[in-house]
């Protein structure tokens, strides 16, 4: 009763601590936009951007109708190929959004579990893990991410993959170092006495006690998997060519860029910026709704 009594204050109060942050109302109301518009894209895009019948050649590099130019049917504009922007950046949001979620849950399922087994066992088990994490740490995680798909053709599903295997170790060293400080603790202890087996007493004990910290990491690097993937299909190591992620769009337009059409690139960019502008104000928040010390 008293547990979930203090469970309650403590949703009460990050309500209360959401509704008073501007910022975070700002955040969470600018991916509730980009979430919604992904979600329901078939539904509300002017256009399929996966329809090649929905498609005119004419239509080419059609201007932006908010600036009083081109045809009311293109709010932002077409492509080289005449396929309306405004389309491509909610499908795009889609991809990135996908790949993100996942790509940031599976690399906080494997580097938490590893973290786990580290902080808990020690020795031989903390030191190889610990040192493996050291090793990738020492590379820059886009080369690292260049190189997984450099032997893989690209796809949703790789890079998925090679976020994980880039995301982990941050993980991974924080869970290792709350495991650190908890397993110490008298509640451990029982759980040995009782004859608990390891596996419930890391992921039925410890690991909600040391949820706080790794809940903070998933939010706020959920905005650098987005940058990473739109990185990624940027240099042409991302989704597929004929996938319209938001980082492809931006290199299918960057050639155009200081050819007169502008849009192509420009668009498609400023819609990356604010998703991962939505994203860190959520996670600034979080992060010190969570942790209040850091804020005295």
């Amino acid at each position: 009763m008293i547990s979930r009594l203090n469970a309650r204050l403590g949703e009460s109060e990050l309500w209360l601590d959401f509704r008073a942050s501007l910022s975070a109302q700002i955040g969470a109301f600018i991916m509730v936009v980009f979430t919604l518009g992904a979600l329901f894209a078939p539904l509300i895009s002017p256009q399929d951007p996966y329809d090649l019948t929905a498609i005119n050649i004419l239509d080419a590099y059609q201007p932006s109708w908010l600036f009083g130019e081109g045809d009311s049917r293109f709010l932002l504009g077409t492509d080289a190929q005449g396929r309306d922007i405004l389309s491509a950046i909610l499908y795009g949001a889609r991809v990135s959004i996908f790949v993100g979620v996942m790509g940031v849950l599976l690399a906080a399922t494997i580097g938490v579990s590893l973290g786990l087994l580290a902080g808990y066992f020690g020795g031989f088990v903390d030191n190889l893990i610990m040192r493996i994490a050291d090793i990738e740490l020492s590379f820059p995680s886009i080369l690292i991410a260049l190189f997984i798909m450099f032997f893989w053709e690209p796809g949703i599903r790789n890079i998925i993959v090679a976020i994980a295997a880039v995301e982990w170790v941050l993980y991974a060293r924080t869970a290792r170092a709350s495991v650190l400080s908890e397993r110490e603790k008298d509640y451990i202890d029982a759980s040995k006495a009782i004859g608990l087996p390891v596996h419930k007493i890391l992921f039925r004990h410890v690991l909600p006690n040391i949820m706080a910290p790794i809940i903070v990491i998933v939010n706020v690097r959920f905005a650098w998997v987005i940058i990473l993937e739109a990185s990624l299909s940027f240099l042409g190591a991302g989704v597929p060519a004929e996938r319209p992620s938001l980082g492809r769009l931006i290199l299918n337009g960057y050639e155009m860029l200081f050819s007169g059409y502008w849009w192509t690139s420009v668009f498609p960019g400023i819609a990356l910026v604010l998703m991962v502008f939505g994203v860190n104000l959520l996670g600034d928040w979080l992060r010190d709704a969570l942790n209040p010390r850091l804020t005295k």
